[in-house]
């Protein structure tokens, strides 16, 4: 027999757990032991009798459902960052709408996971490329820079990077809002990637964080 991952949900394996984000529910979960191990072996289409009782339980969890192939996307996979993206000259001229952006931001936050995630399939759709994105990340970067001395940054990431990737998309810079999580302790992070560089954060704390998600 083969599953389906339910819709909404998204995973990642980190030592002997796997965590997964529920976008619809808002929240994050985990599993661990027996449990663990029959997703992992439903994740590459390997159900083996021993999997039984713990499949049988993730069915009733709604984590997985039969299907006629094995329909388990793999972990999220992100370009591992080598650096950071460097903050150019501060242009005047990009403030007003960047704190636009950043105060629209922060008015998200009230909102749920799943409601600042839909905005941005539609926002990159409609982009109109840039030709010259390198100069367009330098000056985002500054203005993030400018931004951090007034906004709180804690408990605010999420809000944060869509802000980033907003100014960005703006500017028709391509890039990527990602979700990682860390086990020790338990923590989730976002943030915005260009390619194998990130905007607005430090490349040595995102590496901390494994990818679960991105959009």
């Amino acid at each position: 027999m083969t599953f389906s991952l339910r819709p909404g949900l998204h995973w990642r394996d980190i030592e002997d757990h796997v965590f997964f984000l529920d976008l619809p529910a808002d929240r994050y979960f985990c599993l661990k032991g027996s449990a663990a191990r029959a997703f992992v072996a439903a994740a590459h289409g390997d159900i083996a009798s021993q999997h039984a009782q713990a499949t049988e339980k993730l069915q009733n969890l709604d984590i997985i459902r039969p299907a006629p192939h094995c329909e388990i996307p793999p972990p999220c996979s992100v370009v591992p960052p080598t650096g950071e993206w460097p903050a150019a000259r501060l242009r005047l001229s990009d403030i007003p709408r960047g704190l636009a952006e950043r105060v629209s931001a922060q008015k998200c936050a009230r909102l749920s996971l799943q409601a600042i995630i839909d905005d941005i399939p539609r926002r990159k759709t409609a982009i109109r490329p840039s030709s010259s994105p390198e100069t367009h990340l330098g000056e985002i970067a500054a203005l993030i820079r400018l931004f951090d001395r007034i906004f709180p940054r804690q408990d605010q990431c999420l809000p944060r990077a869509a802000a980033i990737l907003r100014m960005m998309l703006r500017k028709g810079v391509p890039g990527d809002l990602v979700i990682g999580l860390s086990l020790h302790p338990f923590r989730a992070h976002a943030w915005v990637q260009a390619g194998d560089r990130v905007i607005g954060d430090r490349a040595d704390i995102v590496r901390l964080y494994a990818p679960i998600f991105s959009v």
